[in-house]
Protein backbone atom coordinates (compact mmCIF):
# COMPACT_ATOMS: atom_id res chain seq x y z
CA UNK A 1 0.00 0.00 0.00
CA UNK A 2 2.73 2.56 0.84
CA UNK A 3 4.30 1.99 -2.35
CA UNK A 4 1.81 2.08 -4.20
CA UNK A 5 0.90 5.67 -2.48
CA UNK A 6 4.41 6.18 -3.65
CA UNK A 7 4.42 5.35 -7.03
CA UNK A 8 1.66 7.03 -7.67
CA UNK A 9 2.57 10.40 -5.86
CA UNK A 10 6.39 10.45 -7.01
CA UNK A 11 6.23 11.65 -10.42
CA UNK A 12 4.05 14.38 -9.00
CA UNK A 13 5.98 15.26 -6.73
CA UNK A 14 9.16 18.04 -7.67
CA UNK A 15 12.68 17.06 -6.28
CA UNK A 16 13.61 20.57 -4.74
CA UNK A 17 10.79 21.36 -2.35
CA UNK A 18 10.06 24.88 -3.78
CA UNK A 19 7.43 26.78 -1.85
CA UNK A 20 4.61 28.26 -4.12
CA UNK A 21 2.51 31.30 -3.48
CA UNK A 22 -0.36 29.57 -4.13
CA UNK A 23 0.47 26.80 -0.88
CA UNK A 24 1.48 29.74 1.34
CA UNK A 25 -1.78 31.84 0.51
CA UNK A 26 -3.76 28.88 1.11
CA UNK A 27 -1.88 28.68 4.49
CA UNK A 28 -2.84 32.00 5.02
CA UNK A 29 -6.17 31.64 4.14
CA UNK A 30 -7.11 29.14 6.61
CA UNK A 31 -4.78 30.79 9.31
CA UNK A 32 -7.03 33.86 8.60
CA UNK A 33 -10.21 32.53 10.09
CA UNK A 34 -9.06 32.26 13.31
CA UNK A 35 -6.85 35.37 12.92
CA UNK A 36 -7.47 37.97 11.01
CA UNK A 37 -4.05 39.23 11.27
CA UNK A 38 -2.95 36.72 8.49
CA UNK A 39 -5.32 38.06 5.56
CA UNK A 40 -2.81 40.96 5.40
CA UNK A 41 -0.07 38.77 5.01
CA UNK A 42 1.33 38.85 1.29
CA UNK A 43 2.70 35.59 0.22
CA UNK A 44 5.40 37.42 -1.97
CA UNK A 45 6.76 39.34 1.23
CA UNK A 46 7.39 35.75 3.27
CA UNK A 47 8.33 33.45 0.33
CA UNK A 48 12.08 32.91 -0.64
CA UNK A 49 13.05 30.27 -2.95
CA UNK A 50 16.81 31.42 -3.50
CA UNK A 51 18.32 29.14 -1.65
CA UNK A 52 16.94 26.56 -3.37
CA UNK A 53 17.48 28.09 -6.14
CA UNK A 54 21.44 28.19 -5.61
CA UNK A 55 21.25 24.21 -4.71
CA UNK A 56 19.46 23.68 -7.92
CA UNK A 57 21.75 25.69 -9.70
CA UNK A 58 24.96 24.23 -8.60
CA UNK A 59 23.40 20.61 -9.56
CA UNK A 60 23.58 19.37 -5.93
CA UNK A 61 20.15 17.92 -5.78
CA UNK A 62 20.46 16.23 -9.36
CA UNK A 63 23.66 14.71 -8.15
CA UNK A 64 22.10 12.96 -5.42
CA UNK A 65 18.70 12.27 -6.69
CA UNK A 66 20.82 10.10 -9.38
CA UNK A 67 22.23 8.34 -6.94
CA UNK A 68 19.59 7.13 -5.03
CA UNK A 69 17.85 5.70 -8.43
Amino acid sequence: MIQTAYDDNAPKTSTIPYVTLKGIKFLLDGIGESDPRAKKVKPEDIVNNSILQEIEASGFAKQITSVSK
